[in-house]
């Protein structure tokens, strides 16, 4: 049978334009999702009030922080990641029955499955709608026809959005060399809601010989944990070095596997998933996010935050928060021999971790802060309306 939509009874009560949040999954809390909270949290309260929308799942932690936060929300069964003609038509027909019973709604759509569904049902119901792409979906694919087939699809949405909004420049290039209208792309940059107890933090240098290094990141094909266990396997036993690996996922399990077959057990630290991560930010000197592909990352941001040097791989908008050999340094996916010497270098130059994480956190005010993000997003969401 047909679910619709349960909506709060406050959620109809007239007032300021509602904001609609839409993103695919509930079962994880990830870089898109920590976006959604940092809009959410810089958002003029007295102009608009917020609502979400996500997948139902059996472990819904993004419902549960919604619940810590007070932020109200409606599950859509029929949203699901992969693609499913059936329940893709529903999860249409559920949204817009959503937007016809819910007035002055504005839709702002985050990855890429919310965004295909959610924009398809504004249309249908003349509902504004803008669409964050963290990352394109024509950009991971390895075959042509499924990429040609992704970038048809998105230059069509991207006709009937409202507004696109690409959270680096690396996809903001490329929706300009695909040819999206110029007038309805603006660039964005993810950012992290400081809170003011951590606006004027300083990282205190690390008198220690001990270098703690640190990868936030879920255990999936995105991400390349292997390369990182690579890489400090060929570091010597006796050096003075942690690796703390913070995240779970369908890869977990065989990280662990590797670890223990490459002797590193007693070096590195797996966490799980922990819904609070920032004593392990504070605890750690350097920053590692080793990726096959990325949008904009919100870890690298939030390691910046606490004054830590970037490690990261080249690409998609990952580089944009590294000035290289000043904040930290780059390197391309999977080469373990370069990630070996740059690990090794700050090994050899402990003072590195405090100077060069001091230039990141500089960084991250002047490029990357909350305030300079603000207006921009006031600024896309006006013109949504109009």
């Amino acid at each position: 049978m047909f679910s619709s939509p349960k909506i709060n009874s406050q959620f109809r009560k007239p007032g300021p334009n509602r904001i609609v949040f839409v993103v695919t999954r509930s079962d994880t809390i990830g870089g898109v999702h920590t976006h959604i909270i940092n809009v959410i949290k810089t958002l003029d309260k007295s102009k608009y009030s917020v609502h979400v929308i996500a997948g139902d799942s059996k472990n819904p932690l993004f419902f549960k922080k919604l619940d810590s936060l007070s932020i109200p929300y409606s599950i859509n069964p029929y949203l699901v990641r992969n693609i499913s003609p059936l329940k893709d038509i529903l999860s249409i027909i559920w949204q817009i029955k959503f937007s016809i019973e819910s007035k002055d709604t504005i839709f702002w759509a985050h990855s890429s499955k919310a965004g295909l569904v959610t924009r398809i049902a504004a249309f249908i119901t003349l509902t504004p709608c803008i669409f964050t792409a963290h990352g394109w979906s024509f950009v991971a694919p390895k075959s042509k026809l499924i990429k040609s087939f992704y970038m048809v699809l998105e230059f069509l949405l991207c006709i009937i959005s409202n507004k696109i909004i690409t959270v680096s420049e690396f996809d903001y290039n490329l929706a300009l060399l695909c040819h999206f209208p110029t007038n309805k792309v603006k660039l964005i940059h993810n950012y992290v809601h400081l809170p003011e107890i951590r606006a004027n933090l300083t990282k205190k240098a690390n008198n220690s010989t001990l270098i703690r290094f640190i990868m936030v990141a879920r255990f999936a094909p995105q991400k390349d944990h292997l390369t990182v266990l690579k890489a400090f396997s060929l570091l010597s036993k006796q050096q003075n070095w942690e690796l703390y690996f913070v995240g779970d996922g369908p890869l977990y399990d065989q990280a662990r596997i590797i670890s223990s077959e490459l002797n590193l057990s007693e070096k590195i630290i797996f966490t799980g998933h922990l819904s609070e991560i920032d004593f392990y930010y504070s605890l750690c000197d350097v920053f590692i996010l080793s990726s096959h592909w990325e949008g904009f990352p919100m870890t690298s941001l939030e390691a910046m935050s606490y004054s830590m040097p970037l490690i990261v791989s080249d690409v998609g908008g990952s580089k944009e928060v590294v000035i290289e050999n000043y904040n930290g340094f780059t390197f391309y996916p999977g080469d373990y021999i370069r990630l070996n010497e740059i690990i090794q270098y700050f090994l050899n130059n402990p003072g590195l971790t405090y100077s060069m994480g001091s230039s990141s956190k500089l960084v991250y005010d002047l490029c990357f802060s909350e305030d300079i993000a603000a207006d921009k997003i006031q600024e896309t969401i006006e013109k949504a309306i109009n």
